[in-house]
Protein backbone atom coordinates (compact mmCIF):
# COMPACT_ATOMS: atom_id res chain seq x y z
CA UNK A 1 0.00 0.00 0.00
CA UNK A 2 1.43 3.34 -1.01
CA UNK A 3 1.50 6.12 1.30
CA UNK A 4 -0.85 8.92 0.50
CA UNK A 5 1.26 12.02 -0.80
CA UNK A 6 2.20 14.85 2.28
CA UNK A 7 0.61 17.86 0.07
CA UNK A 8 0.74 21.56 1.20
CA UNK A 9 -2.44 22.72 2.32
CA UNK A 10 -2.91 26.74 2.65
CA UNK A 11 -5.70 27.86 4.62
CA UNK A 12 -6.80 31.32 4.78
CA UNK A 13 -8.50 32.38 8.18
CA UNK A 14 -11.60 34.63 7.68
CA UNK A 15 -12.95 36.19 10.72
CA UNK A 16 -15.33 38.41 8.93
CA UNK A 17 -18.10 36.49 9.05
CA UNK A 18 -20.68 37.21 12.12
CA UNK A 19 -21.80 33.86 13.69
CA UNK A 20 -25.16 33.95 12.85
CA UNK A 21 -24.17 34.35 8.94
CA UNK A 22 -25.34 31.20 6.59
CA UNK A 23 -21.82 30.88 6.16
CA UNK A 24 -20.85 30.30 9.86
CA UNK A 25 -20.51 27.10 11.37
CA UNK A 26 -22.90 26.12 13.69
CA UNK A 27 -23.15 25.35 17.05
CA UNK A 28 -20.39 27.07 18.38
CA UNK A 29 -20.40 29.98 21.03
CA UNK A 30 -17.35 31.41 22.59
CA UNK A 31 -17.81 32.44 27.06
CA UNK A 32 -14.68 33.29 27.44
CA UNK A 33 -13.22 34.51 30.68
CA UNK A 34 -11.37 37.89 31.52
CA UNK A 35 -8.33 37.92 32.73
CA UNK A 36 -10.08 38.71 36.11
CA UNK A 37 -11.97 35.68 35.70
CA UNK A 38 -15.39 37.57 34.57
CA UNK A 39 -17.59 36.15 31.43
CA UNK A 40 -15.95 37.59 28.31
CA UNK A 41 -18.99 38.62 25.66
CA UNK A 42 -20.00 35.90 23.27
CA UNK A 43 -17.01 36.27 20.37
CA UNK A 44 -18.88 37.55 17.27
CA UNK A 45 -16.47 35.95 14.59
CA UNK A 46 -17.18 32.44 12.86
CA UNK A 47 -13.61 30.34 12.74
CA UNK A 48 -13.45 29.41 9.04
CA UNK A 49 -10.96 28.25 6.69
CA UNK A 50 -10.68 28.66 3.23
CA UNK A 51 -7.80 26.25 1.27
CA UNK A 52 -6.25 28.44 -1.20
CA UNK A 53 -3.11 26.21 -2.19
CA UNK A 54 -4.08 26.20 -5.98
CA UNK A 55 -3.55 30.33 -6.04
CA UNK A 56 -0.64 30.40 -3.70
CA UNK A 57 1.55 28.52 -6.46
CA UNK A 58 2.84 26.36 -3.66
CA UNK A 59 3.44 22.91 -5.49
CA UNK A 60 5.23 21.23 -2.33
CA UNK A 61 4.66 16.98 -1.88
CA UNK A 62 6.02 15.85 0.73
CA UNK A 63 8.43 12.17 -0.44
CA UNK A 64 8.52 10.56 2.74
CA UNK A 65 10.42 7.35 0.31
CA UNK A 66 7.89 4.70 1.40
CA UNK A 67 9.85 1.33 1.31
CA UNK A 68 8.30 -2.22 1.29
CA UNK A 69 9.86 -2.62 5.10
CA UNK A 70 7.79 0.03 6.20
CA UNK A 71 11.64 1.81 7.95
CA UNK A 72 9.87 3.95 11.51
CA UNK A 73 11.50 6.91 10.11
CA UNK A 74 8.65 7.28 6.85
CA UNK A 75 6.34 7.98 9.82
CA UNK A 76 7.83 11.61 11.05
CA UNK A 77 7.82 13.94 8.13
CA UNK A 78 7.36 16.57 7.82
CA UNK A 79 8.03 20.29 9.83
CA UNK A 80 7.37 23.55 8.28
CA UNK A 81 8.64 27.01 9.21
CA UNK A 82 6.46 30.06 8.82
CA UNK A 83 8.93 33.37 8.88
CA UNK A 84 10.48 36.25 7.40
CA UNK A 85 13.45 35.19 5.98
CA UNK A 86 14.27 38.41 4.21
CA UNK A 87 12.89 40.99 6.18
CA UNK A 88 10.05 42.46 4.01
CA UNK A 89 7.43 42.35 6.73
CA UNK A 90 5.76 38.92 4.83
CA UNK A 91 5.84 35.84 6.15
CA UNK A 92 7.39 33.48 3.90
CA UNK A 93 7.49 29.30 4.42
CA UNK A 94 9.99 26.28 4.48
CA UNK A 95 9.34 23.13 4.05
CA UNK A 96 11.46 19.72 5.08
CA UNK A 97 11.80 16.82 3.06
CA UNK A 98 12.80 13.21 3.25
CA UNK A 99 15.03 11.52 0.83
CA UNK A 100 15.55 8.11 -0.61
CA UNK A 101 15.42 5.01 1.38
CA UNK A 102 17.91 3.25 2.17
CA UNK A 103 20.86 5.45 0.59
CA UNK A 104 18.74 9.29 2.17
CA UNK A 105 20.33 10.78 -0.58
CA UNK A 106 18.45 14.11 -1.90
CA UNK A 107 19.68 14.42 -5.34
CA UNK A 108 16.49 13.59 -6.58
CA UNK A 109 14.67 16.94 -6.61
CA UNK A 110 11.62 15.79 -5.30
CA UNK A 111 13.48 15.07 -1.99
CA UNK A 112 14.01 18.37 -1.56
CA UNK A 113 13.30 20.84 1.28
CA UNK A 114 11.97 24.14 -0.12
CA UNK A 115 11.58 27.61 0.36
CA UNK A 116 8.80 29.98 -0.72
CA UNK A 117 9.12 33.14 -0.83
CA UNK A 118 5.92 35.47 -0.03
CA UNK A 119 5.03 38.25 -2.96
CA UNK A 120 2.65 39.41 -0.75
CA UNK A 121 -0.41 39.09 -3.09
CA UNK A 122 -1.31 35.71 -1.50
CA UNK A 123 1.35 33.53 -4.22
CA UNK A 124 4.39 32.73 -3.28
CA UNK A 125 7.68 31.96 -5.50
CA UNK A 126 10.13 28.89 -4.50
CA UNK A 127 13.48 30.26 -4.23
CA UNK A 128 15.07 26.83 -2.49
CA UNK A 129 18.37 26.65 -5.28
CA UNK A 130 18.72 30.85 -4.89
CA UNK A 131 18.58 30.80 -1.15
CA UNK A 132 21.06 27.16 -0.90
CA UNK A 133 18.31 25.15 1.16
CA UNK A 134 17.33 21.94 -1.02
CA UNK A 135 19.45 20.43 1.96
CA UNK A 136 20.70 16.90 2.66
CA UNK A 137 19.78 13.95 4.84
CA UNK A 138 16.18 12.59 5.71
CA UNK A 139 14.80 16.23 7.46
CA UNK A 140 12.42 16.37 9.85
CA UNK A 141 11.97 19.28 12.42
CA UNK A 142 12.45 22.60 11.83
CA UNK A 143 13.27 25.56 14.31
CA UNK A 144 13.55 29.20 13.47
CA UNK A 145 16.00 32.08 15.73
CA UNK A 146 18.48 34.79 15.59
CA UNK A 147 21.03 32.86 16.99
CA UNK A 148 23.90 35.32 16.03
CA UNK A 149 21.57 38.39 16.66
CA UNK A 150 22.23 40.16 13.46
CA UNK A 151 18.52 40.62 12.83
CA UNK A 152 18.14 37.89 9.98
CA UNK A 153 16.32 34.65 11.19
CA UNK A 154 18.37 31.61 11.04
CA UNK A 155 17.20 27.85 10.46
CA UNK A 156 17.91 24.35 11.98
CA UNK A 157 16.86 21.12 10.14
CA UNK A 158 16.66 18.56 12.55
CA UNK A 159 16.57 15.04 11.06
CA UNK A 160 17.79 11.09 11.12
CA UNK A 161 21.13 11.24 9.23
CA UNK A 162 22.31 14.40 9.91
CA UNK A 163 21.28 17.98 11.33
CA UNK A 164 22.12 21.17 9.67
CA UNK A 165 22.50 24.71 10.79
CA UNK A 166 21.59 27.77 7.94
CA UNK A 167 22.85 30.81 8.99
CA UNK A 168 20.79 33.74 6.94
CA UNK A 169 23.42 36.08 4.86
CA UNK A 170 20.99 38.63 4.68
CA UNK A 171 20.86 38.82 0.89
CA UNK A 172 18.55 36.30 0.41
CA UNK A 173 20.77 33.13 0.57
CA UNK A 174 21.72 30.98 3.47
CA UNK A 175 24.96 28.74 4.52
CA UNK A 176 25.08 25.96 5.91
CA UNK A 177 27.89 26.27 8.95
CA UNK A 178 26.78 22.88 10.84
CA UNK A 179 30.58 22.25 11.00
CA UNK A 180 31.81 24.97 11.92
CA UNK A 181 28.95 25.96 15.02
CA UNK A 182 29.38 22.61 16.39
CA UNK A 183 25.92 21.43 16.71
CA UNK A 184 25.91 18.56 14.22
CA UNK A 185 23.42 16.80 16.44
CA UNK A 186 26.50 13.88 17.01
CA UNK A 187 26.78 13.17 20.71
CA UNK A 188 29.14 10.76 22.28
CA UNK A 189 30.23 9.64 18.73
CA UNK A 190 26.79 8.85 17.66
CA UNK A 191 24.36 10.43 15.27
CA UNK A 192 20.56 10.12 17.24
CA UNK A 193 17.40 10.55 15.25
CA UNK A 194 16.54 14.03 16.05
CA UNK A 195 12.73 14.98 15.11
CA UNK A 196 12.61 18.57 16.60
CA UNK A 197 14.38 21.28 17.74
CA UNK A 198 13.33 24.65 19.66
CA UNK A 199 15.50 27.73 20.40
CA UNK A 200 15.38 29.71 23.47
CA UNK A 201 17.88 31.14 25.93
CA UNK A 202 18.21 29.15 28.70
CA UNK A 203 21.18 31.39 30.33
CA UNK A 204 19.60 34.69 30.14
CA UNK A 205 22.73 36.01 28.41
CA UNK A 206 21.03 37.50 25.51
CA UNK A 207 21.90 35.11 23.19
CA UNK A 208 19.85 32.08 21.38
CA UNK A 209 20.78 28.61 22.56
CA UNK A 210 19.62 25.16 21.13
CA UNK A 211 17.58 21.92 22.49
CA UNK A 212 17.31 19.10 19.93
CA UNK A 213 14.86 16.30 20.73
CA UNK A 214 15.80 12.92 20.14
CA UNK A 215 13.44 9.94 19.19
CA UNK A 216 14.69 6.20 18.88
CA UNK A 217 17.78 4.40 19.26
CA UNK A 218 17.41 3.27 15.47
CA UNK A 219 19.55 1.90 12.64
CA UNK A 220 17.83 1.07 8.66
CA UNK A 221 20.54 -1.60 8.71
CA UNK A 222 19.74 -3.40 11.42
CA UNK A 223 15.62 -2.06 12.13
CA UNK A 224 13.28 -4.87 12.95
CA UNK A 225 9.97 -5.17 9.76
CA UNK A 226 7.02 -5.57 11.16
CA UNK A 227 3.44 -6.81 9.84
CA UNK A 228 0.20 -6.87 11.16
CA UNK A 229 -3.02 -8.58 10.20
CA UNK A 230 -0.73 -10.31 7.58
CA UNK A 231 0.17 -6.49 6.07
CA UNK A 232 3.57 -4.73 6.22
CA UNK A 233 3.31 -2.18 9.10
CA UNK A 234 5.50 -0.23 10.98
CA UNK A 235 6.66 -1.14 14.07
CA UNK A 236 6.07 0.29 17.51
CA UNK A 237 8.37 2.48 19.51
CA UNK A 238 8.21 -0.12 22.67
CA UNK A 239 10.91 -2.22 20.69
CA UNK A 240 13.65 0.60 20.38
CA UNK A 241 15.45 2.26 23.33
CA UNK A 242 15.07 5.62 23.51
CA UNK A 243 17.65 8.63 23.35
CA UNK A 244 18.67 11.57 25.24
CA UNK A 245 18.35 14.85 24.03
CA UNK A 246 21.42 17.35 23.25
CA UNK A 247 21.55 21.21 24.75
CA UNK A 248 23.77 23.90 23.01
CA UNK A 249 25.07 26.29 24.90
CA UNK A 250 25.46 29.78 22.31
CA UNK A 251 29.14 30.91 22.69
CA UNK A 252 28.35 34.11 20.97
CA UNK A 253 30.82 33.73 18.75
CA UNK A 254 29.19 31.70 15.98
CA UNK A 255 29.96 28.72 18.10
CA UNK A 256 27.90 26.18 20.45
CA UNK A 257 28.98 24.17 23.11
CA UNK A 258 27.40 20.91 24.06
CA UNK A 259 26.04 21.34 27.36
CA UNK A 260 24.24 18.10 27.74
CA UNK A 261 25.97 16.22 30.18
CA UNK A 262 26.52 19.43 32.59
CA UNK A 263 23.43 20.82 32.06
CA UNK A 264 21.75 17.24 33.26
CA UNK A 265 19.60 16.99 30.12
CA UNK A 266 20.96 14.26 29.31
CA UNK A 267 20.63 12.53 32.21
CA UNK A 268 16.87 12.25 30.91
CA UNK A 269 16.22 9.56 28.31
CA UNK A 270 13.05 9.25 26.44
CA UNK A 271 11.27 8.93 23.14
CA UNK A 272 11.03 12.68 22.36
CA UNK A 273 8.75 13.60 19.79
CA UNK A 274 7.97 17.24 20.60
CA UNK A 275 9.23 20.10 22.67
CA UNK A 276 8.12 23.53 24.17
CA UNK A 277 9.54 26.63 25.43
CA UNK A 278 7.61 28.59 28.10
CA UNK A 279 8.42 30.07 31.97
CA UNK A 280 5.73 27.80 33.44
CA UNK A 281 6.74 29.04 37.24
CA UNK A 282 7.17 32.62 36.56
CA UNK A 283 10.91 32.78 38.32
CA UNK A 284 12.25 34.49 35.31
CA UNK A 285 13.82 31.06 33.46
CA UNK A 286 12.70 29.28 30.29
CA UNK A 287 11.74 25.59 31.06
CA UNK A 288 11.75 22.74 28.56
CA UNK A 289 8.50 20.60 28.21
CA UNK A 290 9.23 17.44 26.32
CA UNK A 291 6.59 14.49 25.11
CA UNK A 292 7.32 11.24 24.57
CA UNK A 293 6.45 8.82 22.37
CA UNK A 294 4.98 5.79 24.66
CA UNK A 295 7.32 7.22 27.80
CA UNK A 296 6.83 9.60 30.48
CA UNK A 297 6.93 13.21 29.86
CA UNK A 298 9.60 15.38 30.79
CA UNK A 299 9.19 18.88 32.35
CA UNK A 300 12.72 20.22 32.53
CA UNK A 301 13.11 23.52 35.27
CA UNK A 302 15.06 25.81 34.84
CA UNK A 303 16.94 26.09 38.31
CA UNK A 304 18.81 29.30 37.21
CA UNK A 305 22.33 28.20 37.40
CA UNK A 306 22.54 26.20 33.60
CA UNK A 307 20.92 22.85 34.98
CA UNK A 308 17.74 21.13 34.68
CA UNK A 309 15.76 18.91 36.52
CA UNK A 310 12.92 16.76 35.59
CA UNK A 311 9.87 17.77 37.64
CA UNK A 312 7.57 16.22 35.76
CA UNK A 313 5.73 13.53 37.99
CA UNK A 314 5.63 15.98 41.14
CA UNK A 315 4.07 18.33 38.63
CA UNK A 316 1.52 16.34 37.43
CA UNK A 317 2.58 16.25 34.21
CA UNK A 318 4.46 13.52 33.42
CA UNK A 319 1.30 10.56 32.75
CA UNK A 320 -2.31 11.40 32.28
CA UNK A 321 -4.51 12.35 35.57
CA UNK A 322 -5.10 8.62 35.40
CA UNK A 323 -1.61 7.33 35.71
CA UNK A 324 -1.59 6.41 31.67
CA UNK A 325 0.74 6.63 29.80
CA UNK A 326 0.27 8.22 25.76
CA UNK A 327 2.17 8.27 22.40
CA UNK A 328 2.90 11.76 22.99
CA UNK A 329 3.73 14.07 19.63
CA UNK A 330 3.76 17.62 18.87
CA UNK A 331 3.26 19.58 22.03
CA UNK A 332 3.06 23.74 22.85
CA UNK A 333 2.97 25.77 26.22
CA UNK A 334 0.62 28.39 26.10
CA UNK A 335 -1.27 30.01 28.48
CA UNK A 336 -5.43 29.00 27.52
CA UNK A 337 -7.50 30.54 30.41
CA UNK A 338 -5.80 34.20 30.47
CA UNK A 339 -4.47 33.33 34.21
CA UNK A 340 -1.12 34.25 33.07
CA UNK A 341 0.50 30.86 33.24
CA UNK A 342 1.01 28.66 30.59
CA UNK A 343 -0.24 25.53 29.86
CA UNK A 344 0.29 22.43 28.55
CA UNK A 345 -1.29 20.76 25.59
CA UNK A 346 0.11 18.01 23.11
CA UNK A 347 -1.55 15.39 20.45
CA UNK A 348 -1.57 11.57 21.06
CA UNK A 349 -2.39 8.89 18.31
CA UNK A 350 -5.96 7.00 18.50
CA UNK A 351 -7.42 5.71 21.39
CA UNK A 352 -5.07 7.93 24.13
CA UNK A 353 -6.74 11.53 23.90
CA UNK A 354 -5.49 14.36 23.71
CA UNK A 355 -3.86 15.90 27.19
CA UNK A 356 -4.21 18.94 28.21
CA UNK A 357 -2.61 20.04 31.74
CA UNK A 358 -3.79 23.13 33.57
CA UNK A 359 -1.19 25.50 35.03
CA UNK A 360 -2.21 25.56 38.66
CA UNK A 361 0.81 27.71 39.89
CA UNK A 362 3.26 26.77 42.92
CA UNK A 363 4.76 24.15 40.24
CA UNK A 364 1.90 22.31 39.59
CA UNK A 365 0.03 21.10 36.53
CA UNK A 366 -3.99 19.28 36.55
CA UNK A 367 -5.26 17.22 33.74
CA UNK A 368 -7.95 18.93 32.70
CA UNK A 369 -8.71 16.42 29.10
CA UNK A 370 -11.76 15.30 30.26
CA UNK A 371 -13.30 18.70 31.89
CA UNK A 372 -12.83 20.72 28.58
CA UNK A 373 -14.46 18.47 26.07
CA UNK A 374 -10.77 17.25 24.56
CA UNK A 375 -10.90 13.74 25.62
CA UNK A 376 -14.54 12.66 23.98
CA UNK A 377 -13.29 14.64 20.98
CA UNK A 378 -9.60 13.41 21.00
CA UNK A 379 -9.78 9.93 21.70
CA UNK A 380 -10.68 8.47 18.02
CA UNK A 381 -8.08 11.11 16.59
CA UNK A 382 -3.93 10.97 15.64
CA UNK A 383 -2.35 13.86 15.18
CA UNK A 384 1.23 15.20 15.34
CA UNK A 385 1.25 18.93 15.00
CA UNK A 386 0.19 21.41 16.88
CA UNK A 387 -0.31 25.21 17.94
CA UNK A 388 -2.09 27.64 20.40
CA UNK A 389 -3.49 30.81 18.67
CA UNK A 390 -6.43 33.00 18.59
CA UNK A 391 -8.09 32.62 15.99
CA UNK A 392 -11.14 34.43 16.35
CA UNK A 393 -9.87 37.27 18.19
CA UNK A 394 -11.80 37.06 21.18
CA UNK A 395 -9.11 37.07 23.34
CA UNK A 396 -8.77 33.18 23.99
CA UNK A 397 -6.07 31.02 22.09
CA UNK A 398 -7.96 27.94 20.52
CA UNK A 399 -6.10 24.81 19.26
CA UNK A 400 -4.99 23.73 16.08
CA UNK A 401 -4.11 19.66 15.47
CA UNK A 402 -2.70 18.11 11.98
CA UNK A 403 -4.44 14.71 11.78
CA UNK A 404 -3.01 11.79 10.10
CA UNK A 405 -2.91 7.68 10.52
CA UNK A 406 0.37 6.62 11.31
CA UNK A 407 0.10 3.61 8.91
CA UNK A 408 -0.79 4.36 5.18
CA UNK A 409 -2.25 1.30 5.24
CA UNK A 410 -4.67 1.07 8.37
CA UNK A 411 -7.67 0.63 6.19
CA UNK A 412 -6.34 -3.16 5.96
CA UNK A 413 -4.86 -3.67 9.32
CA UNK A 414 -7.01 -1.62 11.84
CA UNK A 415 -9.73 -1.01 9.46
CA UNK A 416 -9.96 2.93 9.93
CA UNK A 417 -9.16 5.45 6.74
CA UNK A 418 -5.36 6.96 6.85
CA UNK A 419 -6.68 10.52 5.71
CA UNK A 420 -7.48 12.64 8.64
CA UNK A 421 -8.64 15.77 8.68
CA UNK A 422 -6.55 18.25 10.36
CA UNK A 423 -8.92 20.09 12.98
CA UNK A 424 -9.69 23.55 15.05
CA UNK A 425 -11.20 23.62 18.83
CA UNK A 426 -12.63 26.55 19.72
CA UNK A 427 -11.78 27.89 23.19
CA UNK A 428 -14.82 28.63 24.90
CA UNK A 429 -13.57 29.59 27.97
CA UNK A 430 -13.25 27.88 31.47
CA UNK A 431 -10.86 25.76 30.18
CA UNK A 432 -13.96 24.43 27.63
CA UNK A 433 -13.20 23.63 24.11
CA UNK A 434 -15.50 22.57 21.03
CA UNK A 435 -14.37 21.36 17.79
CA UNK A 436 -15.05 23.62 14.68
CA UNK A 437 -16.94 21.58 12.04
CA UNK A 438 -14.63 20.80 9.14
CA UNK A 439 -16.07 21.15 5.40
CA UNK A 440 -18.76 23.52 5.18
CA UNK A 441 -18.13 26.26 8.12
CA UNK A 442 -14.87 25.27 9.90
CA UNK A 443 -11.51 23.67 7.92
CA UNK A 444 -12.14 22.92 4.15
CA UNK A 445 -9.61 20.25 2.90
CA UNK A 446 -10.14 19.44 -0.42
CA UNK A 447 -7.37 17.43 -0.69
CA UNK A 448 -6.27 13.90 1.32
CA UNK A 449 -3.10 13.94 2.90
CA UNK A 450 -1.35 12.44 5.71
CA UNK A 451 0.22 15.69 7.43
CA UNK A 452 3.01 15.66 10.39
CA UNK A 453 4.04 18.95 11.32
CA UNK A 454 3.12 22.64 11.37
Amino acid sequence: MKLLPHLAVFFILATAHNASSAHAPTGVRSVGLTKNGQAAKPGKNAIRFENTIRQSSVRFVLNNSVSPQRYSIETMLGGVAVFDYNNDGLLDIFFTNGAAIPSLDKSDASYSNRLYRNNGDGTFTDVTAKAGLSGTGYSMGVAVGDYDNDGWEDLYVAGYDRNHLYRNNGNGTFTDVTTKAGVSGISHGVKPWAVAAGWFDYDRDGRLDLIVANYLDYDLKTAAHCQSEGHPAYCTPDGFAGTANILYHNNGDGTFTDVSDTSRISRYVGKAMGVAIADYDGDGYPDIFISNDTFQNFLLHNNGDSTFTDVALEAGAAFTGSGALVAGMGADFRDLDNDGRPDIFHTAMFGNTFPLYHNLGGGAFEDVTGSSGLATATKRLTAWGTGIYDFDNDGLKDLFIAGGEILDNSEQIVHRPAALPDMVFRNLGGLRFSAVPTGGGGIRRSIEALPSGI
